[in-house]
């Protein structure tokens, strides 16, 4: 399998192009809305993109509020 996870727009596995959708959010939301969220993104990805739901992949990336800043303020601080 080659894979360019990095590039954040397609990998490939054996000869078929996969979309990755990357989604960055504050930590903090449960495995439900995960699995929901998850759940209608592959939908709209099969509906708008024409992949198939196994040919998607999704990364969920949690991000701390203290490691985020917005205009010059972390946050945590807001």
């Amino acid at each position: 399998m080659a894979s360019r996870l990095g590039d954040d727009k397609l990998a490939t596995q054996e000869g078929m192009e996969m979309p990755i959708v990357r989604i960055e959010m504050w930590a903090g939301r449960t495995q439900a809305q995960k699995r929901e969220l998850a759940r209608v993104i592959t939908e709209a990805m099969v509906n708008i993109a024409q992949t198939t739901p196994e040919a998607t992949i999704i990364i969920f990336e949690d991000i701390p509020k203290e490691n985020w800043a917005q205009g010059g303020v972390l946050a945590s601080d807001q």
